[in-house]
């Protein structure tokens, strides 16, 4: 059964998080995305709800695509502010559940 909670985002935002359970997923946007992506995938079952930054997100749209039908995927703004992707997506499975868009 999932009962744990994860984020992945920028190392100065993930870390502190561990401090109230939740389990920290850090990446630098330009080295280790793809290791720790691969870590979660492997955990993904016992995990109930994974928070991940819009950017990061924006940045490997399928493979949290495909962890959505795995467990819930919440997106965050990082430090940086909204991206707008959050926004986007959201707009998206509107159009989708109303029948305005087809896949």
């Amino acid at each position: 059964m999932a009962n744990k909670i994860a984020i992945v985002g920028p190392k100065i935002m993930t870390n502190p998080f561990s401090l109230i359970g939740i389990t920290p997923f850090p990446v630098d946007y330009d080295s280790n995305v793809e290791i720790e992506i691969e870590k979660i995938e492997k955990e993904i079952t016992s995990f109930a709800m994974v928070f991940v930054t819009e950017n990061m997100a924006e940045q490997y749209p399928e493979k949290f695509d495909e962890m959505g039908k795995k467990t819930n995927i919440v997106l965050i703004p990082d430090y940086n502010g909204s991206s707008g992707y959050f926004k986007e997506s959201i707009a998206k499975l509107i159009k989708k559940a109303t029948g305005e868009l087809t896949i």
